[in-house]
């Protein structure tokens, strides 16, 4: 019998990304969920109920930070492990969170 796939919420607004990310986790043999935005990352995070969340820093509407934020004081989805993601170069990525 063969194992369940583990499964992967994929969080990204830059479509190009999300397909680059999508097609080699598929290639590892995960199952993969893929949303655009915050809001709708919240709620797959209860009804796909993913093994990792992999979340991308800057998004329209949430947040990656405030997503995180909620979904670690929301009993269901609490322990569930999120990996941020940004696309932005080291440097760059430095001076726009400084201000």
């Amino acid at each position: 019998m063969e194992a369940a796939k583990k499964k992967i919420l994929l969080v990204e607004d830059d479509a190009s990304l999300a397909a680059v990310y999508r097609a080699r986790l598929e290639l590892e043999g995960f199952d993969i969920k893929e949303v655009h935005n915050g809001e709708d990352a919240l709620s797959a995070a209860v009804s796909y109920r993913p093994d990792l969340i992999l979340l991308d820093v800057m998004m329209p509407k949430i947040s990656g930070f405030d997503v995180l934020d909620i979904l670690r004081n929301t009993p269901d989805t609490t322990n569930v492990r999120v990996i941020m993601l940004t696309a932005l170069r080291q440097r760059a990525g430095r001076e726009a969170w400084r201000g």
